[in-house]
């Protein structure tokens, strides 16, 4: 069974449902789990899940709006 590794920030974007501008808007990225031979970083969607959730939990992203 092959494993998906996400191996730029224009797919982690993707898979985020964000764009590349949305995700650098952001200030940081999530610590990547491998460096590719390249000197590219990588992530497993595991990590890029968790770190969008803590993101989005710390500052309120993709929150519905409440109504008054």
């Amino acid at each position: 069974m092959a494993k998906t590794i996400i191996v730029s920030t224009i797919e982690l974007a993707t898979f985020l449902g964000l764009t590349k501008q949305g995700l650098y808007k952001r200030g940081e990225l999530p610590p990547a789990d491998f460096i590719s031979v390249g000197g590219r970083e990588c992530w497993l969607p595991d990590t890029a899940e968790a770190w969008d959730a803590t993101y989005r939990q710390k500052h309120g992203a993709g929150r519905p709006a409440t109504k008054n």
